[in-house]
């Protein structure tokens, strides 16, 4: 949920491992993040991961949309396409607190799925 500078969560949100990294009830959401300068353009949300896109573009992301372990089996099939060592901090391998997606601009619409995502970037 957003006013457009605020977004507030409800349900239940993962880490890496799986394990509960916030929870909130539908009566008290719990207020995830606040941009009062850029605003909040969209909100978005999957099985485990909640996002929102910011009004100068930017995506933030809270949750777990993909696990180390499928992350890891990614890479064991498909790791000649990685140029670059892995960052397990990415904000998408699961946080408790909406943090910006490093190098992702541009950023107008955003779909998050089971263990995948889309986003469309100007």
């Amino acid at each position: 949920m957003s006013d457009g500078e605020r977004v507030w969560l409800v349900g239940r949100w993962l880490d890496g491992a799986g394990e509960e990294a916030g929870a909130a009830p539908f009566y008290a959401p719990a207020e995830a993040l606040h941009l009062p300068a850029e605003g909040v353009a969209k909100v978005v949300a999957g099985p485990h991961c909640s996002g929102a896109v910011s009004g100068d573009g930017r995506l933030f992301l809270a949750g777990r949309l993909l696990d180390r372990h499928h992350g890891e089996s990614l890479l064991h099939k498909h790791g000649g396409a990685l140029r670059e060592p892995v960052d397990w901090a990415w904000p998408g391998f699961g946080g408790a607190v909406m943090a910006a997606v490093p190098g992702v601009q541009g950023v107008v619409d955003a779909a998050l799925g089971g263990w995948h995502a889309c986003v469309l970037c100007e």
